[in-house]
């Protein structure tokens, strides 16, 4: 998960916080997927200053396998450079590493 802080009291113009706060969220939801928006700062009539906007990028989930030719070394390089969701031990000496990676991304 990432997150994107937006600080609209660093905005030019008074007044429009809220309309820049409202197109920020619309060009992240045109790239990714908003988790939560959580509120740091307010005005104090209410207005929101600052936000923090949680969001992931579209993934897909990749399965790789790793049998007896591979050492130990690859699998923990591999793991270690992924973004890895479950690894299953199978008999015959064979791993198997279910992960997520990013959709513009081939790894």
């Amino acid at each position: 998960m990432k997150v994107e802080i937006f600080d609209t009291a660093l905005r030019d113009r008074p007044g429009t916080c809220y309309f820049d706060l409202k197109k920020e969220i619309e060009h992240l939801q045109e790239k990714y997927e908003i988790k939560d928006i959580k509120t740091i700062m307010k005005y104090p009539h209410g207005f929101d200053v600052m936000v923090a906007i949680f969001y992931e990028e579209p993934y897909v989930v990749g399965v790789k396998e790793f049998n007896w030719i591979y050492s130990d070394e690859d699998i923990k390089r591999f793991i270690s450079s992924h973004d890895v969701t479950k690894v299953e031990n199978l008999a015959g000496s064979t791993t198997v590493v279910t992960y997520r990676k990013s959709v513009n991304n081939d790894n």
